[in-house]
Protein backbone atom coordinates (compact mmCIF):
# COMPACT_ATOMS: atom_id res chain seq x y z
CA UNK A 1 0.00 0.00 0.00
CA UNK A 2 1.31 3.43 -0.92
CA UNK A 3 2.06 5.53 2.13
CA UNK A 4 0.89 9.10 2.33
CA UNK A 5 3.76 11.59 2.62
CA UNK A 6 4.43 12.91 6.11
CA UNK A 7 3.02 16.35 6.78
CA UNK A 8 5.49 19.20 7.11
CA UNK A 9 5.51 21.49 10.14
CA UNK A 10 3.95 24.19 8.00
CA UNK A 11 1.10 21.90 6.89
CA UNK A 12 0.44 20.96 10.51
CA UNK A 13 0.35 24.65 11.43
CA UNK A 14 -2.06 25.36 8.56
CA UNK A 15 -4.30 22.54 9.71
CA UNK A 16 -4.44 24.04 13.20
CA UNK A 17 -5.19 27.51 11.80
CA UNK A 18 -7.86 26.21 9.43
CA UNK A 19 -10.01 24.65 12.11
CA UNK A 20 -13.65 25.70 11.59
CA UNK A 21 -14.55 28.92 13.33
CA UNK A 22 -16.01 28.15 16.74
CA UNK A 23 -18.45 30.81 17.87
CA UNK A 24 -20.23 28.65 20.42
CA UNK A 25 -24.01 28.27 20.47
CA UNK A 26 -24.72 32.00 20.85
CA UNK A 27 -22.33 32.94 18.08
CA UNK A 28 -23.78 30.40 15.67
CA UNK A 29 -27.27 31.72 16.27
CA UNK A 30 -26.22 35.33 15.77
CA UNK A 31 -24.28 34.64 12.59
CA UNK A 32 -26.84 32.27 11.10
CA UNK A 33 -29.04 33.85 8.40
CA UNK A 34 -32.04 32.15 10.01
CA UNK A 35 -31.57 34.26 13.14
CA UNK A 36 -33.32 37.29 11.64
CA UNK A 37 -36.24 35.17 10.49
CA UNK A 38 -36.61 33.65 13.96
CA UNK A 39 -36.39 37.09 15.59
CA UNK A 40 -39.10 38.50 13.36
CA UNK A 41 -41.39 35.51 14.01
CA UNK A 42 -40.93 36.07 17.77
CA UNK A 43 -41.87 39.75 17.31
CA UNK A 44 -44.97 38.67 15.36
CA UNK A 45 -46.02 36.19 18.09
CA UNK A 46 -45.28 38.71 20.84
CA UNK A 47 -47.51 41.28 19.14
CA UNK A 48 -50.36 38.74 19.00
CA UNK A 49 -49.96 37.67 22.65
CA UNK A 50 -49.63 41.22 24.02
CA UNK A 51 -52.63 42.27 21.99
CA UNK A 52 -54.76 39.46 23.36
CA UNK A 53 -53.68 40.12 26.95
CA UNK A 54 -53.86 43.92 27.12
CA UNK A 55 -56.05 45.03 24.26
CA UNK A 56 -58.53 42.19 24.03
CA UNK A 57 -61.53 44.46 23.52
CA UNK A 58 -59.87 46.43 20.72
CA UNK A 59 -57.48 43.77 19.46
CA UNK A 60 -59.48 42.57 16.48
CA UNK A 61 -60.01 46.13 15.25
CA UNK A 62 -56.33 47.07 15.72
CA UNK A 63 -55.04 43.90 14.05
CA UNK A 64 -57.34 44.23 11.07
CA UNK A 65 -56.42 47.91 10.62
CA UNK A 66 -52.66 47.34 10.91
CA UNK A 67 -52.90 44.21 8.81
CA UNK A 68 -54.65 45.99 5.98
CA UNK A 69 -52.48 49.11 6.15
CA UNK A 70 -49.18 47.22 6.15
CA UNK A 71 -50.28 44.61 3.66
CA UNK A 72 -51.82 46.96 1.12
CA UNK A 73 -48.88 49.37 1.21
CA UNK A 74 -46.17 46.72 0.86
CA UNK A 75 -48.08 44.64 -1.68
CA UNK A 76 -48.33 47.77 -3.81
CA UNK A 77 -44.54 48.29 -3.41
CA UNK A 78 -43.83 44.63 -4.25
CA UNK A 79 -45.96 44.70 -7.38
CA UNK A 80 -44.23 47.84 -8.66
CA UNK A 81 -40.68 46.49 -8.26
CA UNK A 82 -39.11 44.55 -11.16
CA UNK A 83 -38.90 40.90 -10.15
CA UNK A 84 -39.95 37.41 -11.18
CA UNK A 85 -43.65 36.64 -10.64
CA UNK A 86 -43.04 33.73 -8.25
CA UNK A 87 -40.71 35.95 -6.22
CA UNK A 88 -43.44 38.58 -5.93
CA UNK A 89 -46.06 35.97 -4.99
CA UNK A 90 -43.85 34.59 -2.20
CA UNK A 91 -43.43 38.06 -0.70
CA UNK A 92 -47.14 38.90 -1.05
CA UNK A 93 -48.13 35.67 0.75
CA UNK A 94 -45.58 36.38 3.49
CA UNK A 95 -46.76 39.98 3.98
CA UNK A 96 -50.47 39.13 3.79
CA UNK A 97 -50.40 36.23 6.27
CA UNK A 98 -47.89 37.69 8.74
CA UNK A 99 -47.97 41.46 8.35
CA UNK A 100 -45.45 42.36 11.08
CA UNK A 101 -43.01 39.55 10.31
CA UNK A 102 -43.39 39.86 6.55
CA UNK A 103 -43.21 43.66 6.49
CA UNK A 104 -40.08 43.89 8.65
CA UNK A 105 -38.42 41.11 6.68
CA UNK A 106 -39.21 42.77 3.36
CA UNK A 107 -37.93 46.12 4.58
CA UNK A 108 -34.71 44.48 5.73
CA UNK A 109 -34.08 42.44 2.61
CA UNK A 110 -35.38 44.71 -0.14
CA UNK A 111 -35.43 48.34 1.03
CA UNK A 112 -32.21 48.87 3.00
CA UNK A 113 -29.55 50.40 0.73
CA UNK A 114 -26.52 48.21 1.57
CA UNK A 115 -26.92 45.78 -1.31
CA UNK A 116 -27.59 48.56 -3.80
CA UNK A 117 -24.45 50.41 -2.69
CA UNK A 118 -22.25 47.39 -3.43
CA UNK A 119 -23.97 46.77 -6.78
CA UNK A 120 -23.49 50.42 -7.75
CA UNK A 121 -19.81 50.18 -6.86
CA UNK A 122 -19.43 47.06 -8.97
CA UNK A 123 -21.34 48.57 -11.88
CA UNK A 124 -19.06 51.60 -11.76
CA UNK A 125 -16.03 49.29 -12.05
CA UNK A 126 -17.60 47.57 -15.06
CA UNK A 127 -17.95 50.90 -16.83
CA UNK A 128 -14.35 51.79 -15.99
CA UNK A 129 -13.16 48.49 -17.44
CA UNK A 130 -14.72 49.30 -20.80
CA UNK A 131 -11.96 51.88 -21.22
CA UNK A 132 -9.42 49.03 -21.16
CA UNK A 133 -11.31 46.23 -22.93
CA UNK A 134 -13.34 47.17 -25.96
CA UNK A 135 -15.78 45.04 -27.92
CA UNK A 136 -14.24 42.97 -30.74
CA UNK A 137 -16.44 44.41 -33.48
CA UNK A 138 -15.04 42.23 -36.28
CA UNK A 139 -15.58 39.05 -34.28
CA UNK A 140 -19.01 40.26 -33.20
CA UNK A 141 -20.05 40.80 -36.83
CA UNK A 142 -18.93 37.28 -37.78
CA UNK A 143 -20.77 35.79 -34.79
CA UNK A 144 -24.02 37.61 -35.56
CA UNK A 145 -23.83 36.45 -39.18
CA UNK A 146 -23.20 32.84 -38.13
CA UNK A 147 -25.93 32.75 -35.47
CA UNK A 148 -28.63 35.26 -36.46
CA UNK A 149 -31.11 33.72 -34.01
CA UNK A 150 -28.85 34.80 -31.14
CA UNK A 151 -27.56 37.98 -32.75
CA UNK A 152 -27.36 40.70 -30.16
CA UNK A 153 -26.65 38.39 -27.21
CA UNK A 154 -22.93 39.15 -27.19
CA UNK A 155 -23.61 42.88 -27.50
CA UNK A 156 -26.04 42.72 -24.57
CA UNK A 157 -23.45 40.89 -22.45
CA UNK A 158 -20.80 43.50 -23.24
CA UNK A 159 -23.19 46.32 -22.43
CA UNK A 160 -24.06 44.75 -19.05
CA UNK A 161 -20.66 43.38 -18.02
CA UNK A 162 -17.93 44.86 -20.24
CA UNK A 163 -16.87 41.39 -21.44
CA UNK A 164 -16.29 41.23 -25.23
CA UNK A 165 -16.68 38.25 -27.53
CA UNK A 166 -13.62 36.23 -28.60
CA UNK A 167 -12.99 33.61 -31.26
CA UNK A 168 -10.71 30.55 -31.56
CA UNK A 169 -10.08 30.25 -27.83
CA UNK A 170 -8.69 27.00 -26.44
CA UNK A 171 -11.22 25.22 -24.21
CA UNK A 172 -10.69 22.09 -22.14
CA UNK A 173 -13.48 20.25 -20.33
CA UNK A 174 -12.87 18.26 -17.14
CA UNK A 175 -15.59 15.85 -16.06
CA UNK A 176 -14.73 15.96 -12.35
CA UNK A 177 -12.63 18.02 -10.01
CA UNK A 178 -10.21 15.07 -9.70
CA UNK A 179 -9.23 15.61 -13.34
CA UNK A 180 -9.00 19.39 -13.12
CA UNK A 181 -6.97 19.56 -9.91
CA UNK A 182 -3.60 18.39 -11.38
CA UNK A 183 -4.05 20.87 -14.25
CA UNK A 184 -4.73 23.68 -11.79
CA UNK A 185 -1.58 22.76 -9.88
CA UNK A 186 0.48 22.70 -13.08
CA UNK A 187 -0.80 26.15 -14.04
CA UNK A 188 0.07 27.50 -10.59
CA UNK A 189 3.55 25.96 -10.72
CA UNK A 190 4.16 27.67 -14.08
CA UNK A 191 3.09 31.12 -12.83
CA UNK A 192 5.65 33.83 -13.57
CA UNK A 193 3.79 37.13 -13.00
CA UNK A 194 0.52 36.89 -11.08
CA UNK A 195 -2.09 34.54 -9.65
CA UNK A 196 -5.67 35.67 -8.95
CA UNK A 197 -8.08 33.36 -7.10
CA UNK A 198 -11.73 33.94 -6.19
CA UNK A 199 -13.75 31.17 -4.52
CA UNK A 200 -16.97 30.76 -2.59
CA UNK A 201 -15.54 28.05 -0.29
CA UNK A 202 -12.05 27.36 1.00
CA UNK A 203 -11.41 24.56 3.48
CA UNK A 204 -8.31 22.91 4.87
CA UNK A 205 -7.36 19.57 3.34
CA UNK A 206 -5.24 18.10 0.59
CA UNK A 207 -6.61 20.34 -2.16
CA UNK A 208 -6.35 23.70 -0.42
CA UNK A 209 -3.17 22.95 1.51
CA UNK A 210 -1.36 21.81 -1.65
CA UNK A 211 -2.40 25.00 -3.43
CA UNK A 212 -1.37 27.09 -0.42
CA UNK A 213 2.13 25.58 -0.44
CA UNK A 214 2.53 26.54 -4.09
CA UNK A 215 1.23 30.06 -3.45
CA UNK A 216 3.80 30.55 -0.70
CA UNK A 217 6.61 29.43 -2.98
CA UNK A 218 5.39 31.66 -5.77
CA UNK A 219 5.31 34.67 -3.45
CA UNK A 220 8.93 33.91 -2.54
CA UNK A 221 9.75 33.84 -6.28
CA UNK A 222 8.27 37.31 -6.73
CA UNK A 223 4.91 36.29 -8.22
CA UNK A 224 2.01 38.52 -7.15
CA UNK A 225 -0.73 36.48 -5.47
CA UNK A 226 -4.22 37.77 -4.68
CA UNK A 227 -7.08 35.81 -3.15
CA UNK A 228 -10.78 36.59 -2.68
CA UNK A 229 -13.03 34.34 -0.63
CA UNK A 230 -16.58 34.68 0.60
CA UNK A 231 -17.14 35.76 4.22
CA UNK A 232 -19.50 32.85 4.84
CA UNK A 233 -16.38 30.72 5.32
CA UNK A 234 -15.80 32.20 8.77
CA UNK A 235 -18.89 30.36 9.97
CA UNK A 236 -17.75 26.98 8.73
CA UNK A 237 -14.15 26.52 7.58
CA UNK A 238 -11.80 29.34 8.61
CA UNK A 239 -11.36 31.63 11.61
CA UNK A 240 -12.43 35.25 11.41
CA UNK A 241 -8.85 36.54 11.15
CA UNK A 242 -7.64 33.97 8.61
CA UNK A 243 -6.98 36.67 6.01
CA UNK A 244 -4.35 38.11 8.35
CA UNK A 245 -2.58 34.75 8.42
CA UNK A 246 -2.48 34.69 4.62
CA UNK A 247 -1.19 38.25 4.45
CA UNK A 248 1.73 37.31 6.69
CA UNK A 249 2.65 34.76 4.00
CA UNK A 250 2.70 37.55 1.39
CA UNK A 251 -0.69 36.71 -0.12
CA UNK A 252 -2.90 39.76 -0.68
CA UNK A 253 -6.40 38.89 0.53
CA UNK A 254 -9.85 40.43 0.58
CA UNK A 255 -12.96 38.86 2.12
CA UNK A 256 -16.37 39.39 0.58
CA UNK A 257 -19.09 40.36 3.08
CA UNK A 258 -17.59 38.93 6.29
CA UNK A 259 -20.40 37.75 8.54
CA UNK A 260 -21.11 39.93 11.53
CA UNK A 261 -23.77 40.21 14.18
CA UNK A 262 -25.23 43.27 12.41
CA UNK A 263 -28.47 42.74 10.54
CA UNK A 264 -27.22 44.04 7.21
CA UNK A 265 -29.04 42.61 4.17
CA UNK A 266 -25.67 42.78 2.39
CA UNK A 267 -24.92 39.49 4.15
CA UNK A 268 -27.70 37.78 2.20
CA UNK A 269 -25.78 38.30 -1.06
CA UNK A 270 -22.79 35.98 -1.40
CA UNK A 271 -19.85 35.86 -3.79
CA UNK A 272 -20.54 32.47 -5.38
CA UNK A 273 -18.01 32.88 -8.22
CA UNK A 274 -15.16 30.45 -8.97
CA UNK A 275 -12.15 31.89 -10.77
CA UNK A 276 -8.48 30.96 -11.03
CA UNK A 277 -6.35 33.15 -13.32
CA UNK A 278 -2.63 32.62 -13.93
CA UNK A 279 -0.54 35.25 -15.74
CA UNK A 280 -3.56 36.31 -17.79
CA UNK A 281 -2.91 33.29 -20.02
CA UNK A 282 -4.91 30.49 -18.43
CA UNK A 283 -8.13 30.57 -16.44
CA UNK A 284 -10.34 28.01 -14.72
CA UNK A 285 -14.02 28.24 -13.79
CA UNK A 286 -16.91 25.88 -13.15
CA UNK A 287 -18.45 24.29 -10.09
CA UNK A 288 -15.52 23.35 -7.89
CA UNK A 289 -14.39 25.22 -4.81
CA UNK A 290 -11.16 24.70 -2.85
CA UNK A 291 -12.17 21.81 -0.58
CA UNK A 292 -11.49 18.08 -0.64
CA UNK A 293 -15.02 16.90 -1.48
CA UNK A 294 -14.73 18.68 -4.85
CA UNK A 295 -11.85 16.38 -5.87
CA UNK A 296 -13.34 13.26 -4.22
CA UNK A 297 -10.52 13.20 -1.70
CA UNK A 298 -13.17 13.31 0.99
CA UNK A 299 -16.58 11.69 0.52
CA UNK A 300 -19.49 13.65 1.95
CA UNK A 301 -22.43 12.81 -0.29
CA UNK A 302 -21.22 9.91 -2.39
CA UNK A 303 -19.24 10.57 -5.56
CA UNK A 304 -18.97 14.29 -6.23
CA UNK A 305 -19.76 15.04 -9.87
CA UNK A 306 -18.69 18.44 -11.12
CA UNK A 307 -17.42 20.12 -14.29
CA UNK A 308 -14.51 22.50 -14.81
CA UNK A 309 -13.63 24.66 -17.82
CA UNK A 310 -10.02 25.54 -18.58
CA UNK A 311 -9.68 28.58 -20.83
CA UNK A 312 -6.51 29.57 -22.67
CA UNK A 313 -6.16 32.59 -24.94
CA UNK A 314 -6.96 36.26 -25.00
CA UNK A 315 -10.41 35.66 -23.48
CA UNK A 316 -8.72 35.07 -20.11
CA UNK A 317 -8.57 38.87 -19.96
CA UNK A 318 -12.31 38.86 -19.21
CA UNK A 319 -11.68 36.64 -16.17
CA UNK A 320 -8.92 39.02 -15.06
CA UNK A 321 -11.20 42.04 -15.46
CA UNK A 322 -13.97 40.29 -13.53
CA UNK A 323 -11.65 39.52 -10.64
CA UNK A 324 -10.30 43.08 -10.47
CA UNK A 325 -13.82 44.53 -10.59
CA UNK A 326 -14.70 42.60 -7.45
CA UNK A 327 -11.32 43.34 -5.87
CA UNK A 328 -11.75 47.09 -6.23
CA UNK A 329 -15.44 46.97 -5.31
CA UNK A 330 -14.26 45.73 -1.90
CA UNK A 331 -11.95 48.73 -1.56
CA UNK A 332 -13.94 50.42 1.19
CA UNK A 333 -12.50 53.87 0.49
CA UNK A 334 -13.18 53.51 -3.25
CA UNK A 335 -10.11 55.61 -3.98
CA UNK A 336 -7.97 53.09 -5.82
CA UNK A 337 -7.95 53.21 -9.60
CA UNK A 338 -8.82 50.07 -11.53
CA UNK A 339 -5.63 48.22 -12.50
CA UNK A 340 -6.96 46.16 -15.41
CA UNK A 341 -4.64 47.59 -18.07
CA UNK A 342 -1.60 46.47 -16.08
CA UNK A 343 -2.73 42.83 -16.12
CA UNK A 344 -4.06 42.44 -19.67
CA UNK A 345 -2.18 39.83 -21.72
CA UNK A 346 -2.56 39.17 -25.43
CA UNK A 347 -1.93 35.46 -25.72
CA UNK A 348 -1.28 33.97 -29.15
CA UNK A 349 -2.83 30.63 -28.09
CA UNK A 350 -5.62 29.82 -30.55
CA UNK A 351 -7.81 26.85 -31.31
CA UNK A 352 -7.60 25.42 -34.84
CA UNK A 353 -11.37 25.34 -35.33
CA UNK A 354 -13.61 28.39 -35.12
CA UNK A 355 -15.44 28.98 -31.88
CA UNK A 356 -16.90 31.95 -30.04
CA UNK A 357 -16.95 32.62 -26.31
CA UNK A 358 -18.05 35.49 -24.11
CA UNK A 359 -17.69 35.56 -20.32
CA UNK A 360 -20.07 37.38 -18.01
CA UNK A 361 -20.71 38.26 -14.41
CA UNK A 362 -24.15 38.55 -12.81
CA UNK A 363 -25.01 40.88 -9.94
CA UNK A 364 -27.78 40.63 -7.34
CA UNK A 365 -30.79 42.92 -7.36
CA UNK A 366 -30.09 43.62 -11.01
CA UNK A 367 -32.92 44.54 -13.40
CA UNK A 368 -31.16 42.62 -16.17
CA UNK A 369 -31.10 39.23 -14.30
CA UNK A 370 -28.45 38.34 -16.86
CA UNK A 371 -27.95 34.65 -16.07
CA UNK A 372 -31.68 33.99 -16.30
CA UNK A 373 -31.98 35.94 -19.56
CA UNK A 374 -29.11 34.01 -21.13
CA UNK A 375 -30.57 30.65 -20.10
CA UNK A 376 -33.97 31.69 -21.48
CA UNK A 377 -32.49 32.93 -24.77
CA UNK A 378 -30.47 29.76 -25.24
CA UNK A 379 -33.46 27.51 -24.50
CA UNK A 380 -35.79 29.58 -26.70
CA UNK A 381 -33.55 29.04 -29.76
CA UNK A 382 -32.97 25.31 -29.24
CA UNK A 383 -34.31 23.03 -32.00
CA UNK A 384 -33.16 19.55 -30.99
CA UNK A 385 -32.33 19.31 -27.31
CA UNK A 386 -31.83 21.18 -24.04
CA UNK A 387 -29.76 19.28 -21.48
CA UNK A 388 -29.22 20.80 -18.05
CA UNK A 389 -26.74 19.97 -15.30
CA UNK A 390 -27.90 21.64 -12.06
CA UNK A 391 -27.61 20.69 -8.37
CA UNK A 392 -30.60 22.84 -7.34
CA UNK A 393 -33.96 23.51 -8.97
CA UNK A 394 -35.96 26.40 -7.53
CA UNK A 395 -36.81 28.10 -10.78
CA UNK A 396 -38.22 31.45 -11.73
CA UNK A 397 -41.53 31.32 -13.57
CA UNK A 398 -39.85 32.73 -16.67
CA UNK A 399 -37.24 29.97 -16.79
CA UNK A 400 -39.76 27.26 -15.97
CA UNK A 401 -42.15 28.38 -18.72
CA UNK A 402 -39.36 28.52 -21.30
CA UNK A 403 -38.31 24.93 -20.51
CA UNK A 404 -41.93 23.78 -20.74
CA UNK A 405 -42.49 25.62 -24.02
CA UNK A 406 -39.33 24.03 -25.46
CA UNK A 407 -40.70 20.58 -24.58
CA UNK A 408 -44.04 21.52 -26.16
CA UNK A 409 -42.18 22.51 -29.34
CA UNK A 410 -40.79 18.99 -29.57
CA UNK A 411 -37.36 19.78 -28.15
CA UNK A 412 -35.89 17.07 -25.91
CA UNK A 413 -35.55 18.67 -22.47
CA UNK A 414 -33.67 16.71 -19.80
CA UNK A 415 -32.68 17.99 -16.35
CA UNK A 416 -30.01 16.10 -14.42
CA UNK A 417 -30.19 16.47 -10.63
CA UNK A 418 -28.34 14.88 -7.71
CA UNK A 419 -29.77 11.78 -6.04
CA UNK A 420 -27.87 12.34 -2.79
CA UNK A 421 -28.43 15.96 -1.68
CA UNK A 422 -26.01 18.21 0.16
CA UNK A 423 -28.88 20.28 1.58
CA UNK A 424 -32.16 18.47 2.19
CA UNK A 425 -34.65 21.34 2.18
CA UNK A 426 -33.59 22.69 -1.26
CA UNK A 427 -33.61 19.09 -2.53
CA UNK A 428 -37.17 18.49 -1.35
CA UNK A 429 -38.15 21.85 -2.81
CA UNK A 430 -36.62 20.86 -6.17
CA UNK A 431 -38.56 17.60 -6.12
CA UNK A 432 -41.80 19.55 -5.70
CA UNK A 433 -41.36 20.67 -9.33
CA UNK A 434 -40.92 17.15 -10.70
CA UNK A 435 -44.57 16.22 -11.23
CA UNK A 436 -45.42 19.46 -13.03
CA UNK A 437 -42.37 19.22 -15.28
CA UNK A 438 -42.96 15.56 -16.14
CA UNK A 439 -46.57 16.35 -16.99
CA UNK A 440 -45.33 18.86 -19.58
CA UNK A 441 -42.95 16.43 -21.28
CA UNK A 442 -39.69 17.31 -19.51
CA UNK A 443 -37.48 14.40 -18.47
CA UNK A 444 -35.71 14.37 -15.10
CA UNK A 445 -32.88 12.14 -13.93
CA UNK A 446 -31.09 11.89 -10.59
CA UNK A 447 -27.37 11.08 -10.51
CA UNK A 448 -27.31 7.97 -8.31
CA UNK A 449 -23.56 7.69 -7.51
CA UNK A 450 -23.76 10.78 -5.32
CA UNK A 451 -24.03 14.56 -5.45
CA UNK A 452 -24.21 16.22 -8.87
CA UNK A 453 -22.79 19.74 -8.52
CA UNK A 454 -22.11 20.55 -12.20
CA UNK A 455 -23.68 23.64 -13.76
CA UNK A 456 -24.16 23.72 -17.52
CA UNK A 457 -26.92 24.17 -20.09
CA UNK A 458 -26.19 22.42 -23.40
CA UNK A 459 -28.21 22.87 -26.59
CA UNK A 460 -28.12 21.35 -30.07
CA UNK A 461 -24.42 20.28 -30.09
CA UNK A 462 -23.72 23.97 -30.55
CA UNK A 463 -24.05 26.08 -27.40
CA UNK A 464 -22.97 25.71 -23.76
CA UNK A 465 -23.63 28.09 -20.89
CA UNK A 466 -21.48 27.09 -17.92
CA UNK A 467 -19.91 28.59 -14.81
CA UNK A 468 -21.02 29.04 -11.21
CA UNK A 469 -24.77 29.63 -11.67
CA UNK A 470 -27.43 27.15 -10.50
CA UNK A 471 -31.07 26.97 -11.55
CA UNK A 472 -32.25 28.50 -8.28
CA UNK A 473 -33.29 31.89 -6.97
CA UNK A 474 -30.14 32.42 -4.93
CA UNK A 475 -27.92 32.07 -7.99
CA UNK A 476 -30.26 33.83 -10.40
CA UNK A 477 -31.17 36.84 -8.26
CA UNK A 478 -29.20 37.10 -4.99
CA UNK A 479 -25.57 36.04 -5.51
CA UNK A 480 -22.63 37.36 -7.47
CA UNK A 481 -22.04 34.73 -10.18
CA UNK A 482 -19.87 34.19 -13.24
CA UNK A 483 -20.43 32.30 -16.45
CA UNK A 484 -19.17 31.61 -19.96
CA UNK A 485 -21.44 31.48 -23.01
CA UNK A 486 -19.82 29.25 -25.64
CA UNK A 487 -20.49 28.42 -29.27
CA UNK A 488 -18.15 25.53 -30.09
CA UNK A 489 -19.32 22.26 -31.64
CA UNK A 490 -16.25 20.34 -30.43
CA UNK A 491 -16.51 21.52 -26.83
CA UNK A 492 -20.30 21.13 -26.83
CA UNK A 493 -20.10 17.54 -28.05
CA UNK A 494 -17.50 16.80 -25.38
CA UNK A 495 -19.65 18.08 -22.53
CA UNK A 496 -22.73 16.45 -24.08
CA UNK A 497 -20.90 13.10 -24.03
CA UNK A 498 -20.23 13.72 -20.33
CA UNK A 499 -23.96 14.41 -19.85
CA UNK A 500 -24.92 11.14 -21.57
CA UNK A 501 -22.37 9.22 -19.48
CA UNK A 502 -23.98 10.62 -16.34
CA UNK A 503 -27.47 9.68 -17.58
CA UNK A 504 -26.32 6.07 -17.91
CA UNK A 505 -25.73 5.89 -14.15
CA UNK A 506 -28.75 7.98 -13.15
CA UNK A 507 -32.29 7.12 -12.13
CA UNK A 508 -35.02 8.27 -14.48
CA UNK A 509 -37.78 9.97 -12.51
CA UNK A 510 -41.29 8.72 -13.31
CA UNK A 511 -44.70 9.34 -11.78
CA UNK A 512 -44.33 6.00 -10.01
CA UNK A 513 -41.02 7.13 -8.47
CA UNK A 514 -42.60 10.42 -7.36
CA UNK A 515 -45.51 8.56 -5.72
CA UNK A 516 -43.00 6.86 -3.41
CA UNK A 517 -41.56 10.13 -2.07
CA UNK A 518 -42.63 10.49 1.60
CA UNK A 519 -45.66 12.72 2.07
CA UNK A 520 -43.97 14.89 4.70
CA UNK A 521 -41.10 15.57 2.28
CA UNK A 522 -43.57 16.61 -0.40
CA UNK A 523 -45.27 18.99 2.07
CA UNK A 524 -41.96 20.55 3.12
CA UNK A 525 -41.01 20.82 -0.55
CA UNK A 526 -44.13 22.85 -1.38
CA UNK A 527 -43.55 25.10 1.64
CA UNK A 528 -39.95 25.59 0.50
CA UNK A 529 -41.21 26.37 -2.98
CA UNK A 530 -43.19 29.31 -1.62
CA UNK A 531 -40.69 30.74 0.84
CA UNK A 532 -37.41 29.40 -0.55
CA UNK A 533 -37.42 32.22 -3.09
CA UNK A 534 -37.09 34.84 -0.35
CA UNK A 535 -33.56 33.89 0.70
Amino acid sequence: MEQKPAKTKRQKKDKAILKPNRHGFFGKVIFNQSFLTLLLIIIQLAAIILGLVYLVDKYVYIVITLHLALSVFLIFVILRRPADLSYKIAWIVCVALLPIFGSLLYLWVRIFPNTKVIVRRYTKRIEENKDFIGQNEEVLTKYNASFPSLAGVASAIYDATGSPIYEKQKLTHYKVGDEAFPEMLEALENAKEFIFMEYFIIAGGRMYNTILEILRRKVAEGVEVRMLYDGLNILTTVPRNYHKHLRKAGINVRVFAPLSSSLSPYQNNRDHRKLLIVDGKVGFTGGINLADEYINEYERFGHWKDTVLKLEGEAVNSFTAMFLEMWHTLDTLQNQKLETEKYLRFSDVQEEHLNYIVSYTDLPDNKMALSERLFVSQIAHAHNYVHVFTPYLIMSETLKKELIFAAKRGVEVIILMPHIPDKKMPFWTARSYYKDLLSEGIEIYEYTPGFMHAKATITDDQFVNTGSTNYDFRSLFLNYENGVFISDTVYTKTIEADFQECLSVSQKITFEVISKFPGWQKLLGYIGRIFGTLF
